[in-house]
């Protein structure tokens, strides 16, 4: 299973309470067991993205009032700078941060690596939400995929390596 002592193991609470004091539940070095995991169902995926589109949404569009009208003079140049912005914080950093877009946390959901190591890279994630989505999107048969696999994930989970599971 894990060759670190009983004291350092992912679930004690000498590694959980390193994790929380200097970088936050996702950050020390952490692996669940997999079978402790339980691939995310379809609705509660669903209704997570929801929550993240129009969190987004809200998100954007407060942006755009405030910071457009006051630094940017052009409105497509201000649509591509938020547009970066939002999709990096909310899509790539939230989730390695915290584990789960909002949404994702809403719905008990978290992100974690094929082996169940709980910590996501940048380039990852980056992959995950950039390239490895657009081809789930192109096809739509990247996001059929999860009707078909007995884990339930879609093109962008298995091209970046990655699990949508269910924590609670």
């Amino acid at each position: 299973m894990s060759s670190l002592p009983p004291s350092m193991t992912p679930h004690s609470s000498a590694s959980q309470t390193f994790a929380n004091q200097k970088h936050g539940p996702t950050k020390a070095f952490q692996t669940a067991q997999l079978d402790e995991w339980q691939p995310a169902s379809l609705f509660k995926r669903y209704i997570a993205s929801i929550i993240d589109t129009v969190i987004g949404a809200i998100f954007v569009n407060l942006l755009r009032i405030f910071f457009v009208s006051i630094f940017f003079k052009n409105q497509i140049l201000a649509g591509l700078v938020l547009s970066i912005c939002y999709l990096t914080i909310y899509w790539v950093m939230i989730p390695i941060e915290f584990g789960a877009t909002p949404g994702k946390k809403a719905m008990g959901l978290r992100i974690i690596n094929n082996d169940g190591n709980l910590n996501l890279g940048y380039g990852q994630m980056i992959c995950r939400e950039s390239i490895c989505r657009l081809i789930s999107m192109a096809s739509l048969l990247g996001y059929l995929w999860v009707f078909f696999g007995k884990e339930k994930r879609s093109w962008h989970d298995i091209m970046s390596k990655t699990k949508v599971v269910q924590y609670r």
